[in-house]
């Protein structure tokens, strides 16, 4: 069988990376400011372009929909993957505690 080996650094840093303000949670967030600005397609038109306009409204809403379930997910995974780290650190301090208290020095 395998030794596990956990680096609670690494997860940290990864925790960091996906939920951060400054990291992928964040560009998802942007990616939605982007999307507000950007993406919306103005109403009132009349014709042919009214049925474009009802698809794209459509199409806005799933797009926005997506990218809130992505922050929300990359903010929470985040979260999950930095309270993995403390746990594994702390395993480690309290696994190692208990050895060396069973095999003094």
């Amino acid at each position: 069988m395998a030794d596990l080996y956990v680096d609670p650094e690494a997860i940290t840093r990864f925790a960091q990376a996906v939920g951060d303000p400054a990291g992928l949670s964040s560009d998802a967030s942007r990616g939605q400011t982007y999307h507000s600005s950007w993406c919306r397609v103005p109403g009132g038109s009349s014709g042919i372009f009214a049925n474009f306009t009802g698809i794209a409204e459509g199409a806005y809403a799933a797009v926005d929909e997506a990218l809130t379930h992505l922050r929300t997910v990359l903010r929470d995974t985040g979260r999950e993957l930095a309270a993995s780290a403390e746990f594994y650190e702390n395993t480690d301090h309290h696994t190692a505690a208990e050895m060396d208290r069973t095999y003094p020095a």
